[in-house]
């Protein structure tokens, strides 16, 4: 199994990652929030539109995920990415254009704490965008065992999505996502129009 960081992704730099399998492990933005929640205006902005509770639950410590690339690695992974300064939705994209494929992944299938996603809807921000530095994306042909023994270690993963022929990178959601409706798609990392969905 290959380990690399998201940073050390290139433009068609690996071969033959059609049609495997995407598992995030661990939950996505905290490390973005966290940072963002430091900054004291953007502290009393959340407060003015979320509970103090939620508030405080969003602020705990970001959990470290150890022991999952030994997970992974036992259980047929092809290739782990630890995402280090970027968002899950900036890796995708990196992920994609490394293997030269596209990608389907389901956004309900992303693992989010739900605090996460109400302090960042009082700040206007999209969760997907920030720092999820300490997250796992691995690539295998078999996504549910992987997810199940994660699950079994503590680790919060979900089998997310696919790798693609077609180079259009696309995050399905809504109801009728698994029909292929409610596509949005990714723009490369540092676009205007990436910050905007």
């Amino acid at each position: 199994m290959q380990t690399l960081s998201s940073k050390d992704l290139q433009k068609n730099a690996y071969g033959n990652l059609q049609d495997l399998e995407i598992v995030i492990a661990g939950y996505v933005g905290e490390t973005g929030l966290k940072a963002l929640l430091s900054q004291e205006e953007m502290r009393q902005k959340a407060a003015e539109g979320i509970s103090g509770k939620t508030l405080m639950r969003a602020m705990e410590p970001v959990k470290e995920i150890l022991s999952e690339a030994a997970v992974a690695g036992k259980s047929g992974g092809e290739m782990f990415i630890r995402v280090e300064e970027e968002g899950i939705y900036d890796t995708l994209y990196k992920i994609a254009e490394a293997g030269d494929v596209g990608l389907s992944v389901y956004l309900r299938q992303i693992p989010i704490r739900q605090e996460v996603i109400e302090v960042c809807n009082a700040l206007e921000k999209n969760p997907y965008y920030l720092d999820s530095t300490g997250v796992a994306v691995i690539l295998t042909n078999r996504a549910f065992t992987l997810q199940q023994l994660l699950t079994e270690e503590g680790i919060p993963a979900k089998a997310a999505g696919f790798l693609t022929k077609s180079k259009d990178k696309v995050i399905l959601s809504g109801e009728k996502a698994r029909m292929g409706q409610h596509r949005n798609y990714l723009f490369p990392p540092g676009s205007a129009k990436a910050n905007l969905s």
